[in-house]
């Protein structure tokens, strides 16, 4: 679930996978070779290499692959965001790879760069929103499907007048949720935090591993202090089982409070009953005026990826050429789709001819 991904129409999703070691699952796997020459694009194939870092299969491994692309977007001179925590989440091996992409003059991340940016826009947009309507709300977001994500740390912008001064005092960083196996947070007072508290939630392996890599950072100095939140919890979740909503209730989620929900690169990895429980289980869990964000791919895209040599686009279960409606029938209030089939903030994706609209699509909804 970011675990995963765009997870969605990438350049992962878009690509024949091969496995030269292991078993065409790929639990436990040694390596893959991702190959495009089939997508109509100039990329040529990237590998992605197992570190023996505990991740379970290819769609957890993913988390890792993403945070490169993040990277890799920080370092151009036009970056759409900062994200100075991506590089060693990714790992040396992962980056190494995709790098070489780049100095072929592929950019097989185009895709993540405008996702991210986007969700960038649409959390802090929803944010503001929550704060103006209800100035005295301790906000709360919920990232589902978090991956090696890192806005709690870089958002908002430096730039961004909602950006804590940067002479106000920092806070201890090592009382960020980092460690082992606890759910610590970090206070913090004088940099006016703009929301309470960020829920990361994702499979237990990408769990496991993230809070190994905060944790080595932490020792070295390297960790900042929360930006976007007074504390961050992390949640070891599997979200086709309803138990999560104990879970999130159980570290201090209030049901009382407004929330911005983001499941960014997740429902298309979901079980189709399970989406709809996510769907009418977080509505039931907002207060009035929350906000959902979500990135989907349409039943098309779904239906085709079953029939793909693509390891990541044969686990996708759910898509949606509809998502208005359906989110309408669960829940939630949606006020915009937007098709970013072609690309978004200058940048074109790569697409083939006959390519249906919707195939992936970022929608925003709101609790009534």
């Amino acid at each position: 679930m970011q675990d995963v991904s765009e997870r969605t129409g990438t350049a992962l999703e878009e690509s024949q996978v091969r496995a030269s070691a292991g078993p065409p699952e790929l639990n436990g796997f040694q390596r893959l070779t991702i190959d495009v020459s089939d997508t109509g694009t100039s990329m040529a194939p990237l590998e992605l290499v197992s570190l023996g870092d505990g991740l379970d299969n290819v769609v957890s491994s993913t988390s890792r692959s993403f945070a490169a692309y993040r990277a890799l977007e920080t370092e151009r001179p036009d970056a759409l965001f900062q994200d100075h925590l991506a590089e060693y989440l990714a790992g040396a091996a992962v980056l190494e790879k995709q790098r070489a992409q780049l100095a072929e003059g592929k950019n097989p991340g185009v895709r993540f760069a405008v996702r991210t940016k986007y969700f960038d826009d649409a959390l802090m947009s929803a944010v503001a929103e929550i704060k103006e309507a209800t100035p005295d709300a301790k906000i709360q977001v919920v990232i589902f499907g978090c991956g090696m994500d890192a806005r709690t740390w870089r958002l908002p912008e430096a730039s961004s007048p909602d950006a804590p001064s940067p002479d106000a005092p920092s806070p201890d960083a090592s009382s960020s949720d980092i460690s082992a196996g606890t759910n610590s947070s970090a206070q913090i007072a004088d940099a006016a935090p703009l929301v309470e508290t960020v829920f990361e939630g994702d499979r237990p392996d990408v769990i496991k591993l993230k809070r190994q890599l905060l944790g080595e950072l932490e020792g070295m100095g390297r960790l900042p202090p929360l930006r976007l939140a007074r504390r961050r919890v992390m949640l070891p979740i599997n979200l086709n089982d309803a138990t999560w909503q104990d879970v999130l209730v159980e570290e201090g989620y209030r049901v009382s409070e407004p929330t911005v929900w983001l499941f960014e690169g997740l429902v298309m990895y979901l079980d189709p009953p399970a989406v709809i429980d996510l769907l009418e289980s977080a509505a039931r869990l907002s207060a009035p005026g929350s906000v959902m964000l979500v990135s989907g791919i349409s039943d098309q895209a779904v239906t085709r990826g079953k029939q793909s040599a693509s390891l990541v686009r044969r686990s996708w279960t759910w898509g949606c050429r509809e998502p208005e409606a359906f989110f309408n029938a669960h829940g939630w209030h949606v006020r915009k789709v937007d098709d970013v089939t072609k690309g978004m903030f200058g940048r074109e994706l790569p697409t083939t001819p006959g390519r249906e609209p919707n195939l992936t699509w970022y929608l925003t909804a709101v609790k009534v």
